[in-house]
């Protein structure tokens, strides 16, 4: 019998204006999308 692992998985995308993240884990989906300024990414709670 083979048993297939529930595979977590990372996705990142840097663009000028803004940073996006999505993250997988066992069937739960967490997306974040956040702006550029001049003082940097600014990053608030999932």
């Amino acid at each position: 019998m083979i048993l297939f692992a529930k595979q977590k998985v990372i996705g990142i995308d840097v663009s000028k204006d803004t940073l996006t993240v999505c993250f997988s884990l066992v069937d739960k989906l967490q997306h974040l999308e956040v702006g550029n300024n001049k003082a940097g990414f600014v990053f608030k709670s999932w």
